[in-house]
Order: C-alpha cells, then sequence, then structure tokens
C-alpha cells in the first residue's frame, strides 16, 4: 500500500512539473523565443519517450510503427 502511495504522489509531482514546463514553453513561444521553448519541450520528450515507446509496442509489436506513432505523438 505504501509503495503504491509513493508511485501515485511522485505520478502528481511529475504532472506538476510537466504542467510548469508547458506553461514555461506558452510564455517562451508567445515571447518568439523558439529555441528556449524547443529545449523545454526536450525535457518533456526525454522524461516520457521510453514510456511511450513501450505502450506503443505493446499494441503495435513492430519497431518501426512504433517509431513512427511516438514521433506522431509528440
Amino acid at each position: 500500500m505504501l509503495v503504491a502511495q509513493a508511485i501515485s504522489v511522485r505520478r502528481q509531482e511529475q504532472a506538476a512539473a510537466d504542467s510548469q514546463l508547458v506553461a514555461e514553453i506558452k510564455t517562451l513561444l508567445s515571447r518568439g523565443d523558439k529555441t528556449a521553448a524547443c529545449t523545454r519541450f526536450e525535457v518533456i520528450i526525454d522524461r516520457h519517450q521510453r514510456r511511450a515507446n513501450r505502450i506503443a509496442f505493446y499494441y503495435l509489436r513492430n519497431v518501426a510503427e512504433v517509431d513512427e506513432a511516438v514521433q506522431d505523438a509528440f
């Protein structure tokens, strides 16, 4: 039970951090700073790409299709 609670808390913290990053990206884009926005977006991709690949592979079972699907998602 404690492990499940710890995982839940960690996911909530990560979701809050992702929301903050998205807000920063929007602000940077509104200021015209595309380079900094891209750098921040890479952080989101780095955090979630591995999980997205696992989920896509579970359904598609084809590496080429997985790569394409995950790239399209981001």
